[in-house]
């Protein structure tokens, strides 16, 4: 491993596979590991409540993990899993909605909003459990004067549960509206995938949305960029920035696969349609050292697209209201042919 996201690691008991939440330290950054048969799960809670390395039998990496807290600071949507609320760009950072007009910070070069507000924000862990899985539950409260509530426009409180078992990790994340006004409603998240010269994705991409400067115009077909993802393809291959919306499953849930035959281990990636229709593939330039599928609730610049709530995902959370969205992610040997 080149990329350590544990600069002094404590002792690990190999033969111990019970499950176990460690408080450590990071470079003087306070951490949460947990463990559990073998493997491992980081999170920097005052970091966006990232969880930023992920390791198999504790020697594989399964997520392409910043190599410093510093790093992490500076490029908080570029490595490990970024929590998005909301994700994707906004065109302008403007929209009118609910009779109100929003104006989002254009950090995305000064131009568009992009990836909402939580992703560097300081959380607080309020949960920690072994019973059967390690557990971690964290909480952001962003009451009306804390900055992300200013920038977003509306109080609200997030929730952010960990569980990891041996070969499985699930997220959720739980949106609470503690305001006196429903809000603008969208989750994502943007986990950053190790990719190597062999490693396969297979996307159950329907339909790619067309883009201008990267912004959804409303646009969308049966590409056979889909045909390839669905198929398909060497992840390395592949350069993206690029919005499709999800082929579920009969049984209503979406689900990505990434063959690693180098290291003889797979993973799938999984969530339900229904909290997340649409997709994001970022992979950066050809054979870049990562790849990431981005699960989104809304496609972004929903609230400037004249299409219906039923196509866009666009959605609003009433006073007292919550929503909870999930995915998991599942690893196990490759079935060789």
């Amino acid at each position: 491993m080149s990329r350590d996201p544990v600069a002094s690691p404590s002792e690990r008991n190999v033969a111990d596979s019970r499950p176990r939440v460690q408080h450590d330290a990071w470079d003087g950054e306070a951490v949460i590991i947990l463990r559990a048969g073998g493997d491992e799960a980081y999170l920097a809670p005052r970091l966006g409540g990232q969880l930023y390395a992920l390791r198999h039998a504790q020697t594989v990496d399964l997520l392409y993990s910043p190599a410093s807290p510093q790093e992490l600071r500076i490029r908080p949507f570029h490595v490990g899993t970024p929590v998005l609320f909301p994700p994707g760009r906004v065109a302008g950072g403007e929209f009118v909605w609910g009779g109100r007009t929003y104006r989002w910070p254009r950090n995305d070069g000064g131009t568009h909003h992009l990836h909402g507000f939580v992703y560097d924000a300081a959380w607080d862990v309020s949960y920690t459990d072994t019973e059967d899985a390690a557990r971690v539950e964290l909480v952001l409260d962003a009451a009306p004067e804390h900055p992300a509530a200013k920038a977003f426009g509306h109080p609200f409180r997030l929730t952010l549960d960990y569980e990891l078992r041996a070969g499985s990790l699930r997220c959720r994340l739980m949106v609470h509206n503690p305001g006196q006004d429903p809000f603008p409603l969208a989750a994502g998240f943007h986990p950053y995938f190790c990719a190597g010269p062999d490693t396969v994705v297979t996307v159950p991409a329907a339909a790619q949305w067309q883009l201008d400067q990267l912004i959804p115009t409303g646009g969308r077909e049966a590409t056979p960029r889909c045909a390839q993802l669905r198929s398909g393809v060497q992840a390395q291959t592949l350069a993206l920035d690029d919005v499709f919306s999800a082929l579920p499953d009969e049984d209503g849930m979406v689900r990505c696969h990434i063959a690693h035959p180098d290291i003889g281990l797979t993973l799938e990636m999984s969530w339900a349609a229904a909290d997340f229709p649409f997709l994001v593939l970022f992979s950066g330039e050809t054979g870049s050292p990562f790849f990431s599928i981005e699960p989104y609730s809304w496609v972004p610049n929903a609230p400037n697209l004249s299409l219906p709530p039923t196509e866009t995902g666009m959605a609003a959370l009433a006073p007292g209201e919550q929503r909870t969205y999930a995915w998991q992610l599942h690893w196990t040997a490759l079935e060789r042919t």
